[in-house]
C-alpha cells in the first residue's frame, strides 16, 4: 500500500482571478492499493457525504492515470484522512485529484513526470491555481497556453501566517462563478491588472507592506460576497484587527488573512463577526507549504 499528501491550496487571493494559488500546510493524505473490487474508507472531512465506491472522486483521478498508459483499473483500496474544508475555496477538490493521481503513478511504477501530469491534472480541475499551487507549493502565477499550464512560482517565508475563518456554510465552485457577470466595467479590469501585479511583486520581493492594498478586487469578490453577506464584515475585521490584507479563499465561504504578528487577535476577530450574524465557523493559523506534493508523496 503506498501513501500520497497534498495540501490545501488558496486561490486568487484578492484580484488575481483563476491566476494566483497559494499551497497550505492543511493536507489531504490517501492510502492505496491495487484490489479487484474497490472499497474506499473516508475519516475526516466528507467522511458521510462523500461516495466510497468509483464515484469518488480520488478514484476517478487515479483511473485516468490508469487510462492514459492504456491499463484498466479494476479497483481499488482506499483509505482516506481528509482534512481540507469540503465546499469552502480551500482546494479539497484540487487535493483529491492529486492524491489520485499521484497514487495511481506510484502503484504504476511512476511512468509519468509531474510536468507531464501538470496538464491532466489541469483538464480534471477545470481551472489551474489550486491545483497548481498544491503540485509546485509557495505562492504560483499560472497561466493557460491552450491546454497548458505556464508557471513561476516562489516560496514564501514562514514568518508570513495565513488566518482562515471557515464557515459552516458550503459553497459550489460552479454556484460562485455562475453569480458573476459575464462583462465587467473597464475601469474595473484595470484596478485589479494593477493590484495583482502589485501581490505578484510583493510576493516575488518578499515585502509585505503592500499587502492591504494588493489584495483588494472589483471582479468577483463584490458579487461572491452577496453568498454570504458577512463576508465583507469579516474581512473588515481582520484588517482592523492587525491582518496585512484579507479575502475571500477561492471561491468561499472561507475567509483568508495575511499577518506577521497578532495571530490569534485576527483570528478572534474573524470568528467573532461571523458569530455575531449566527454563523458558527472553525478558524486555522497556517503557513505556506512550499516543498509542493513532489517532495510530499514519498513520505
Amino acid at each position: 500500500m503506498i501513501t500520497v499528501k497534498a495540501s490545501a491550496s488558496t486561490a486568487n487571493l484578492g484580484p488575481g482571478f483563476d491566476c494566483l494559488g497559494m499551497a497550505l500546510k492543511i493536507y489531504n493524505t490517501a492510502q492505496m492499493e491495487e484490489a479487484e473490487t474497490t472499497t474506499i474508507k473516508i475519516h475526516g472531512e466528507g467522511e458521510e457525504s462523500l461516495p466510497k465506491d468509483s464515484s469518488n472522486l480520488v478514484y476517478k483521478a487515479a483511473e485516468k492515470i490508469y487510462s492514459s498508459q492504456g491499463k484498466k483499473l479494476k479497483g481499488l483500496k482506499v483509505i482516506l484522512q481528509n482534512d481540507i474544508p469540503l465546499e469552502r475555496g480551500l482546494g479539497s477538490s484540487a487535493a483529491a485529484i492529486l492524491c489520485g493521481m499521484g497514487g495511481a503513478n506510484k502503484l504504476l511504477g511512476s511512468p509519468i513526470s509531474w510536468e507531464e501530469l501538470l496538464p491532466l491534472a489541469c483538464r480534471m480541475e477545470g481551472h489551474p491555481d489550486n491545483i497548481m499551487a498544491s503540485i509546485m507549493g509557495g505562492f504560483v502565477v499560472v497561466s493557460m497556453k491552450d491546454s497548458e499550464p505556464i508557471i513561476m512560482s516562489t516560496n514564501v517565508s514562514s514568518e508570513l501566517k495565513i488566518i482562515l475563518a471557515v464557515p459552516d456554510i458550503k459553497i459550489k465552485t460552479e454556484d460562485a462563478r455562475n453569480i458573476l457577470p459575464e462583462t465587467v466595467p473597464f475601469k474595473d479590469a484595470v484596478f485589479n491588472l494593477s493590484r495583482t501585479a502589485l501581490l505578484v511583486t510583493s510576493f516575488f520581493s518578499k515585502k509585505w507592506a503592500v499587502l492591504a492594498e494588493a489584495t483588494d478586487d472589483k471582479l468577483h469578490q463584490p458579487y461572491r460576497m452577496k453568498l454570504v453577506p458577512s463576508m465583507a464584515d469579516v474581512m473588515k475585521a481582520a484588517r482592523k484587527a492587525g491582518a496585512l490584507g484579507s479575502f475571500i479563499s477561492g471561491s468561499g465561504s472561507a475567509v483568508g488573512a495575511f499577518a506577521v504578528k497578532r495571530e490569534q487577535q485576527i483570528e478572534k476577530a474573524m470568528k467573532e463577526t461571523f458569530a455575531a450574524a449566527g454563523i458558527k465557523c472553525s478558524t486555522f493559523v497556517t503557513e505556506v507549504e512550499n516543498n509542493g506534493i513532489q517532495d510530499l508523496q514519498n513520505n
